[in-house]
């Protein structure tokens, strides 16, 4: 599960506040959480992170939902300023509707991008990608809330692949 994964990067101090809309996984996530060392660090919550979300001044806010343009606002509110939003989705018209929304809101976008994995016949002489490939892809964008209200201005100078 991410939260447990987040969780235990933000340990020893850190903290995760997970958000699902449905709660039949948390006694065993908390269990899980509570073997790994991480019980202090893992919060665990029954809700919608695109109604209302009761952090603030968190450092990250990932949106791993099918909607993730609709947690936009409450990512704005909860971020503290510099902060980062993650949203992990598997289409590209999904990926477009949060990249829009995130520019909407003023956040200024450095990543968005595609991961995939695909799979090595490693040998030597003859290592090269399988000839049939069950390739899984997702993606993913990353922007950086500001504390500015207005970035029309600016001109942003990325490597390629990062804009």
């Amino acid at each position: 599960m991410l939260a447990l994964f987040l969780s235990a990067h933000a340990y020893p101090t850190g903290k995760v506040y997970s958000y699902d809309l449905n709660d039949e996984l948390f006694a065993a996530v908390s269990r899980q959480a509570e073997r790994m060392g991480l019980g202090n660090i893992l919060v665990l919550k029954k809700g919608d992170i695109s109604r209302e979300v009761e952090e603030t001044d968190v450092d990250a806010f990932i949106a791993d939902i099918p909607e993730p343009w609709t947690a936009v606002d409450q990512a704005k509110r909860a971020l503290r300023g510099g902060g980062m939003f993650v949203a992990i989705v598997p289409t590209v018209e999904q990926l477009t509707k949060t990249c829009e929304a995130l520019r909407a809101a003023g956040f200024l976008e450095y990543f968005s991008g595609e991961l995939l994995i695909r799979p090595w016949r490693v040998k030597e002489g003859m290592t090269r990608p399988h000839h049939v490939s069950r390739a899984h892809t997702v993606f993913i964008a990353a922007a950086r809330k500001t504390l500015l209200s207005d970035l029309s201005d600016w001109v942003l100078r990325l490597p390629d692949g990062f804009r």
